[in-house]
């Protein structure tokens, strides 16, 4: 046997819930980004498991490193910057969209910590010098990663 509530009972909940329903374009994008995140993470385990495997399909699995010298840590930042020079992807450090290196060399608002970058290489000159002086050596040859 099916009961139905008489339509006065079920009006209340309905406005209930709608009122407590707030879509925003930030609500919009998380949710997309949710949704996305499962199909992804669902393709990932049905293809691991269809072919026996672990790990990651979209992103090679990484190594962290820790940063013990001054010296390393000035040579990794400036090293991340121009590896898309070095990879041949752009041949001038302006053309990569990708980069904080805009951040870093405008005067735009930026959540990045520009000041301490600038007050790390001495000021933005010399920042924006030790670049230059990269791209000058054939760094890439000697920069050790492991």
């Amino acid at each position: 046997m099916v009961r139905f509530k008489p339509a006065e009972e079920i009006a209340p909940v309905v406005e209930l819930k709608k009122s407590t329903i707030e879509v925003t374009p930030n609500s919009i994008q998380k949710f997309l980004s949710s949704q996305f995140s499962h199909l992804l993470n669902g393709y990932t385990q049905a293809y691991n498991n269809m072919f026996d495997r672990r790990g990651s399909l979209f992103i090679p699995n990484f190594e962290r490193k820790v940063v013990e010298s001054k010296t390393y840590y000035t040579r990794l930042i400036t090293y991340i910057h121009l590896n898309p020079i070095h990879h041949g992807f752009v041949s001038n450090l302006n053309d990569w969209l990708h980069s904080s290196w805009h951040s870093y060399s405008s005067s735009k608002p930026t959540q990045l910590r520009r000041e301490e970058a600038s007050e790390w290489f001495g000021d933005k000159g010399l920042f924006t010098q030790m670049h230059e002086e990269f791209l000058k050596e054939d760094v890439w040859r000697d920069f050790d990663f492991n």
